[in-house]
């Protein structure tokens, strides 16, 4: 099934990061774990939150694959305590909604600028915890 003509187009990274550098990239915006399968089957980077970021003015040859509003989601199943969590929900968001849920152990990475995903795999913290304090299982594609 090919993506959407609107999941791929050509952007200039810039407009994604936060330092505002960066040249131009061919982005795919994946909505579903078929569309990642799709964006995957050339080289690629995945984009997160874009903190911190430099980016090359003359851009990237890889796909730039960053993933939709599917993969931000916080969902606590009825009569337990674990919630699952998509890859692309921002840090700081997440820690004011896990509160809201009754849920603690994630205040410490409160104004963390990233995405879980990008929290998950360099292990974000500061000197009041980290991401590995709580996280129990990632499902990595």
């Amino acid at each position: 099934m090919p993506l959407a003509a609107s999941a791929a187009r050509p952007v200039e990274l810039r407009a994604y990061t936060t330092l505002r550098v960066g040249g131009p990239a061919e982005l795919w915006e994946v909505g579903d774990s078929r569309e990642l399968q799709r964006a995957t089957e050339a080289p690629y980077r995945i984009l997160g939150a874009g903190s911190n970021l430099l980016v090359a003015d003359r851009g990237v040859s890889e796909r730039v694959i960053k993933l939709g509003r599917n993969y931000n989601s916080l969902a606590k199943l009825a009569g337990q305590t674990d919630v699952w969590l998509g890859a692309s929900t921002p840090l700081p968001g997440l820690v004011r909604r896990a509160q809201k849920q009754g849920l603690s152990g994630l205040e410490g990475l409160l104004g963390i600028p990233a995405t879980l995903g990008g929290a998950v795999a360099m292990n974000a913290g500061t000197r009041f915890g980290a991401i590995a304090d709580t996280l129990q299982e990632v499902e990595v594609f």
